[in-house]
């Protein structure tokens, strides 16, 4: 019995087991996800997904910094010149794991549904730097771990000032990160370079729903979601 059917077979509940693209340790990422939404398609285990490259561009070791107050960040995070179109918003989702986007692109389709009108998915931060200057969205979901050009990095080109003439209707426009890297250092960089929040990998749903709901101003918590 290879790893992953051990896994499988392991885990109580339907998981998926998928690789990350995270940094050392590297291992698999189990995200568990509701049975109810393969029941014509039950998991499939794959033992052969790819590992791709760990970028230079983000540092391996950090400097030990302490995370602003709780109101800091959530002055930081607002984003008041960005104007969400709510509640049917266009949502990005960066990755370059096939699966880790399916599984987030399904998990926003079927529990937002209502909230999200169109997802798109990219597997690249260059690839989502091209789309962004041809159509505006609401909110990025962005890896952090991605060759050639990192989610970190990304983001700063992103929120750069010479982006305002590129990017006139996404500069502002909220981006979190879906990563493994969820240390307080990890977390303070995400900050710096001018990302809303983060969301730990493996991916829980009601961690990602109570995030979005305070990133957007939107409560996704208790679906389906209703206007006042």
């Amino acid at each position: 019995m290879d790893y992953f059917a051990y896994t499988a077979k392991k885990t109580k509940d339907s998981t998926l087991v998928i690789h990350d693209s995270g940094k050392i340790p590297c291992r698999p990422t189990c995200i568990r996800y509701s049975a109810f939404l393969f029941q014509d398609q039950p998991p499939v285990l794959s033992a052969s997904l790819p590992s791709p490259p760990i970028t230079p561009h983000v540092p391996t070791i950090l400097p030990s910094l302490s995370l602003p107050s709780p109101s800091v960040l959530r002055r930081r995070f607002s984003n008041p010149s960005h104007t969400i179109r709510s509640p049917r918003l266009h949502v990005l989702l960066v990755d370059d794991n096939s699966i880790n986007l399916q599984i987030l692109s399904r998990m926003l389709s079927t529990h937002m549904s209502d909230v999200f009108e169109h997802i798109e998915l990219v597997k690249s931060g260059v690839k989502a730097l091209d789309v962004l200057k041809r159509r505006p969205f609401d909110l990025i979901l962005m890896d952090i771990d991605m060759p050639i050009l990192n989610g970190v990095e990304t983001t700063r080109q992103i929120r750069s000032s010479s982006s305002s003439s590129i990017l006139p209707h996404n500069r502002d426009i909220p981006i979190v990160a879906v990563t493994t890297n969820d240390s307080d250092d990890w977390r303070q960089l995400y900050t710096e370079v001018g990302m809303n929040g983060c969301i730990s990998k493996p991916i829980l749903l009601n961690d990602l729903k109570s995030s979005l709901s305070s990133i957007l101003d939107l409560d996704l918590i208790h679906s389906p979601y209703t206007p006042e």
